[in-house]
């Protein structure tokens, strides 16, 4: 796959076409995740969010439900029920994003990674799984790095910390994003504390840009990185 460097930081809606949304049926998801980017933006980062990650459906009674997106769902299921057999679908929706925004001569991206999941839920399988699919269907390498999550472990029920902190096990790890355009990926974006406090890190290595894609957009939350 060949990417083109220029025009980085459009809206990716003028380059695809969104779908029509679909609302999955309980217990189904949808076999289509169509595409309806928004951009997202922090002090370290510009990028897109593919989609919406909830959805509302009226009933017949008219009472409106509001569920998670169909995107939103099969990741769900994947990180964090561990349905492996999704990943090629999540592995699609990303690529084809990629390959709609960067489809020309020059490859703007020489590294590949995924912010780590919370201390909460620290399996990173499903994370390295993702990263590495997409690396290989794409061609940009997947980083292989170690930082560490010095967030507080909430009790059961408690909100999340107000922001994540990381930082580098070793000189090493950081020096690998030294030079590097990198692409970070996420699931979601809620606050973008998380993305951002990654994105800083990755920042502080020496990385000549930083660009993120994220699956899924919370609505009605802050857009500013904090």
């Amino acid at each position: 796959m060949r990417f083109r460097s220029d025009d980085r930081c459009i809206l990716m809606k003028e380059k695809i076409t969104p779908g029509h949304h679909t609302i999955h049926q309980s217990g189904a998801i949808m076999e289509q995740h169509p595409l309806s980017p928004v951009r997202i933006s922090g002090g370290n980062f510009l990028g897109w969010a593919l989609g919406p990650h909830t959805v509302n459906h009226t009933t017949a009674s008219g009472s409106v439900i509001t569920r998670r997106s169909a995107p939103a769902e099969t990741m769900y299921r994947y990180r964090y029920q561990g349905d492996t057999s999704l990943l090629h679908k999540i592995t699609e929706r990303f690529t084809a994003a990629l390959s709609s925004l960067f489809s020309g001569e020059q490859e703007p991206f020489n590294g590949l990674v995924m912010v780590p999941p919370p201390v909460s839920r620290a399996d990173y399988t499903p994370v390295v799984a993702l990263v590495s699919a997409i690396s290989r269907h794409t061609g940009i390498p997947a980083l292989q790095f170690a930082v560490q999550d010095s967030s507080p472990r909430p009790d059961a029920g408690a909100p999340r910390p107000q922001r994540r902190t990381f930082s580098f096990t070793s000189p090493a790890a950081a020096s690998i994003f030294t030079g590097k355009h990198v692409l970070v990926l996420d699931d979601i974006y809620r606050s973008g504390r998380s993305l951002g406090a990654f994105c800083s890190l990755v920042r502080s290595a020496g990385a000549a840009s930083i660009t993120v894609m994220v699956g899924t957009l919370v609505a009605d939350r802050s857009r500013q990185n904090r």
